[in-house]
């Protein structure tokens, strides 16, 4: 038997529903996997976000102590330049931040040379090799000014561990005048990257800003190190010093093969940008099994709804055999109306020209007409007024169709009820032909609990959009939902949040105004965010990031508010931290430098603005150092606490106390008298009543202590060189309090700074004058027995301004700021010269020169070097060169000294200690060095005709020089007295007045030819 031909449709139908649902549960799962994917995306992107901040507060805590360390170091060097303070200072500030990081540090002078390194001895600095040519150094001739530099990674020379490099410029009056250099390891970030648990492909990395590498978390290959990365700015349009978080974006990472999503922050202050990559790779390992699974599931239900079609198709052919006969007789007239009065929809069939033919019961109920009241009527009563005068053109347009005799596609309209009120229905039309003619057939549909439905779906969306606290209100603002993270974060269970409105959170702590815009901003936009505090239930005030959004109907008006909110208490602590690290000492929890700078800038201003009397008061602990090296750093520490305590009781509420470092600590005092006198005696007052407290006894367990400050106070005045000059005004003050015996006040003298600006000047003078060639030797003549035997050779120095300076105002200075150096080995050279200039005539070829060393040369490693080279390049006789040596310098490293002596000695040069007696005079390394002559100071001679003790001391000088073997010359014999006692006394050799002053070496030719007093 032939199936009839509705079989066959019936069969692609089946078939049709069956492909049809094994493609759409497919996409069900393949969309459950996008959308888990999806929500462990932005789970690992707000994890991102919270560790940014987290490594921005652990990057700001390293580069703001190394910053510090930095600004010491750099202080230190403007007062103790390159000396053996050094070494001392760099252990004792490395100590403070030992827990932070370790370092080592440079400082490199102006033209580029290496003049300290805190892990090297001075003697192998010039193996560095000039550093001109490297990025910390060049950048620093690129930026002028202060400005801190962050160098990328590399491999150190020395170590052979990867480390970076921070650096600041020194100045000196305002030039350029080199940089002191910090290397740091890595391993103090990549150590704490360590914690992120984005997955074990995902990385932390930081960069400079050129962009160079820092450190990187997994590592990066080595060679990753020594090249710039890619541009932020130039690949992707990110510029990374304008964005505080940039936008994400997804890239291949150039350190390995992984596909990440791209987060960055830089990191304020500082020339740096943290980024964090989430692994793609991260992403689908997390849900791999979810994804076989779904796989899985996806191939069980395509072998059921093929079971399943299989055994509809067997029933369907049979159900089509037994049927045939009866599908082929006519629909009867009472089936047809059973079937349209049994729709559950709406039906209405109208003619081609609109008039209403069959309705059913469902009309009724769903338009207000009985159908005895439609049938006749034009079918557009049911169309609103608006649209009536366009629906018989529609009918025509649909009527005219191919496809009318289908059930269309259904679209929503709007219906005029009998009692005038429109709603929403949807609609389906199909054209009927029969042998009586076209009719348009109309199914209707009440969606009014669908589109609540879809309402309440979109609330839920919006919901759901917002990973944090959420919560739903009517337009009302009463409260219709909220979720669990809300319940945690606000401590109210869902009943008894829901019915309230969000008011009841409030904190108090927000005006009218503020809410006020906040409305504002949600009638106008339809959203709304920021920071804002609310209440818990515990009564705790707690700060949150809301964001508000309306969900608005399809008219456009405002049905419900979604809020969710992000607690911020962890941020805003973090926050704070990074504040008190930025601006506050750890030790004593004052503020510091950094602070203490904003806070004069403001009490100068108000000073400048009301003329009220301020004071800078600076306070220096005295021998702290002392205390620290002897009892060691964690006694400092406590002491610097309970002083810091002890000056927070004395000052006033108005005053602001900071500490700047190691032990000196700052008072600004504020709202001082007018009157300079009276400001100035107030000041006192409170100093008078800080030199008291800090006076009394400390105590640690059993030990007590006693410490005594120094304290100098500057007042404000006109400031012409700003806060600047005001500090260096305290500082001479409390120096001055220092060389006053310490434990006392001093105000700034102007006559003392005076006489720093003058001592600057002459330093500038000395320099110059050695390059310049202004200095000059005289030669004073060495006698024995009535014949010259050499000459002891004295520098001068002739100023073109200045006039001859004395040897007394200069030597100490140019030993202090270490020119002494190269101003030795020029006399050295010179005094060579005039050997070698004498041995070439018979008259001088005898005589010896001795030459004044200072204890800085001697200290010098390679001064046997120094002393040999200039020997071979005058060719000067070393048996006619006397080096002379004070007792001072054997005080210190005396081994030391004594196996220089020994060496040059073995050369053939001589030693004589001058000023024997006067100094640190020991029998036990006297007899141990290498002396050919001792002299006896001037001193002594002066008064040895009327002082029993200085005659006393010159005839003992005499007697051990006799009974050591050595010569025993006596200086400043200016009388022929003074010489016959000497002389009687056994001493043979003198040097004088009364035989000559020192001359230049044409006269000193001259005295050759001219008879030597008897």
């Amino acid at each position: 038997m032939q199936l009839p031909p509705t079989y066959s449709r019936h069969r692609l139908v089946v078939l049709a529903l069956a492909v049809s649902s094994v493609l759409l549960f497919t996409l069900g799962c393949h969309f459950s996997y996008q959308n888990l994917r999806a929500e462990r995306r932005d789970a690992a992107r707000a994890e991102a976000q919270r560790m940014l901040l987290a490594f921005e507060a652990h990057s700001m805590r390293m580069f703001d102590y190394a910053d510090g360390y930095l600004r010491a170091l750099r202080a230190f060097q403007a007062e103790n330049h390159h000396g053996e303070k050094w070494e001392s200072f760099v252990k004792e500030i490395k100590a403070e931040r030992s827990e932070v990081f370790s370092g080592i540090v440079n400082v490199i002078d102006r033209d580029g040379w290496v003049v300290f390194q805190s892990e090297t001895p001075k003697d192998t600095l010039k193996s560095f090799g000039n550093m001109s040519d490297l990025d910390h150094y060049r950048y620093f001739a690129d930026h002028p000014g202060d400005s801190l530099f962050i160098g990328a990674t590399r491999r150190g020379r020395m170590t052979g561990k990867q480390q970076f490099r921070m650096a600041r410029p020194l100045f000196k009056d305002g030039v350029f005048d080199g940089l002191v250099v910090l290397t740091l390891l890595p391993d103090y970030m990549t150590n704490f990257y360590r914690s992120t648990s984005l997955g074990p492909h995902s990385s932390v990395t930081m960069l400079t800003l050129e962009p160079k590498l820092i450190a990187r978390q997994p590592p990066a290959p080595a060679e990753s190190y020594d090249r710039i990365v890619p541009n932020l700015k130039e690949r992707f349009g990110i510029d990374v010093e304008s964005e505080t978080v940039g936008s994400v974006f997804n890239n291949t990472s150039p350190f390995d093969s992984y596909r990440r999503d791209i987060f960055f922050k830089k990191v304020p202050g500082y020339p740096v940008v943290i980024v964090i990559g989430i692994a793609e790779q991260d992403l689908d390992d997390g849900i791999a099994s979810t994804k076989r699974n779904l796989a899985l599931l996806n191939a069980f239900f395509l072998i059921v709804v093929i079971c399943v079609t299989g055994l509809i198709l067997r029933l369907t052919k049979s159900e089509a055999v037994s049927r045939l006969s009866e599908m082929r007789l006519q629909i009867s007239e009472a089936h047809l109306t059973s079937i349209f009065e049994a729709s559950p929809d709406a039906l209405l069939i109208s003619d081609p020209q609109g008039t209403v033919i069959m309705a059913n019961r469902q009309v009724e109920s769903l338009l207000g007409y009985r159908a005895d009241e439609l049938l006749g009527q034009a079918i557009e009563i049911l169309v609103p007024q608006r649209f009536r005068s366009s629906h018989p053109d529609r009918r025509a347009m649909f009527c005219a169709s191919p496809t009318s005799r289908r059930m269309g596609t259904a679209r929503t309209i709007q219906a005029l009820r009998k009692d005038g009120v429109e709603l929403d229905v949807e609609i389906s039309l199909s054209q009927i032909r029969t042998g009586q003619g076209s009719f348009i057939a109309s199914s209707l549909r009440d969606v009014t609990e669908r589109n609540k439905i879809q309402e309440e779906l979109r609330i839920a969306a919006t919901a759901f959009d917002v990973q944090e606290g959420i919560v739903i209100t009517d337009a009302n603002e009463v409260i219709l939902r909220v979720n669990q993270a809300f319940i945690d974060s606000s401590g109210y269970s869902a009943e008894e949040l829901v019915g309230q409105t969000p008011r009841f959170l409030k904190s108090g702590h927000h005006d009218a105004a503020f809410y006020e815009e906040m409305w504002k901003a949600l009638r106008e936009y339809g959203s709304w965010q920021g920071e804002i505090l609310d209440r818990r239930k515990n009564g705790e005030v707690y700060p949150k990031w809301l964001s508000i959004k309306a969900v608005k109907a399809l008219g456009g008006e405002i049905t419900h508010y979604v809020a969710s909110h992000t607690d911020i208490t962890e941020r805003k602590a973090a926050e704070d931290e990074i504040r008190n690290l930025a601006f506050y000492d750890p030790l004593t929890q004052l503020p510091n430098r950094r602070f203490l700078k904003d806070r004069l800038l403001q009490a100068a201003a108000s000073h400048t603005r009301g003329g009220h009397g301020a004071a800078l008061m600076l306070i220096d602990l005295d021998h702290f150092k002392t205390l620290n090296d002897t009892l060691g750093h964690e006694i400092g520490d406590m002491l610097l606490q309970q002083v810091s305590q002890r000056l927070a009781a004395c000052v006033r509420e108005t005053d602001s106390l900071a500490r700047l470092g190691g032990d000196e600590f700052v008072v600004l005092l504020e709202n001082l008298s007018k009157l300079p006198e009276e400001a100035a005696i107030e000041a006192k007052a409170l100093g008078e009543k800080i030199l008291a407290r800090l006076g009394r006894p400390y105590r640690f367990g059993d030990r007590e202590l006693h410490s005594t400050p120094s304290i100098g106070i500057a007042l404000f005045g006109d400031l012409p060189g700003g806060i600047s000059d005001l500090m260096k005004q305290a500082d001479l003050a409390m120096y001055q309090a220092k060389s006053g015996g310490r434990n006392t006040i001093r105000f700034f003298d102007p006559t003392l700074q005076a006489a720093v600006q003058a001592r600057t000047a002459l330093e500038d003078d000395l320099r110059q004058g050695l390059k310049n060639g202004q200095f000059f030797l005289l030669y004073q003549p060495q006698v024995e027995k009535h014949r010259i035997i050499g000459a002891e050779a004295l520098i001068r120095w002739r100023h073109p301004q200045r006039g001859l300076v004395s040897p007394v105002d200069f030597i100490p200075l140019a030993e202090e700021i270490g020119v002494i150096l190269p101003l030795g080995l020029w006399v050295l050279e010179t005094a060579c010269a005039q050997i070698k200039a004498w041995s070439q005539r018979p008259e001088t070829a005898e005589l010896s020169i001795a030459v004044n060393v200072s204890m800085q040369q001697m200290r010098q490693p390679d001064f046997v070097e120094q002393v040999i080279a200039v020997l071979d390049r005058s060719g000067a006789d070393p048996g006619s060169l006397k080096l002379e040596l004070t007792e001072s310098m054997m005080a210190d490293d005396i081994e030391e000294t004594i196996a220089k002596m020994i060496a040059l000695k073995a050369h053939g040069v001589k030693f004589s200690l001058d000023d024997f007696g006067t100094g640190y005079s020991s029998l036990a390394y006297l007899k141990r060095l290498p002396l050919s002559q001792l002299k006896i100071d001037r001193s002594f001679v002066t008064d040895v005709l009327t002082d029993p003790n200085d005659a006393a001391i010159a005839q003992t000088v005499i007697a051990l020089g006799q009974t050591l073997g050595m010569m025993v010359i006596a200086e400043g014999v200016e009388t022929e007295a003074q010489r016959a006692f000497l002389a009687e006394a056994g001493c043979v050799a003198y040097q004088g007045y009364l035989f000559s002053r020192p001359v230049a070496p044409e006269e000193f030719d001259r005295l050759l030819n001219t008879p030597v007093p008897a």
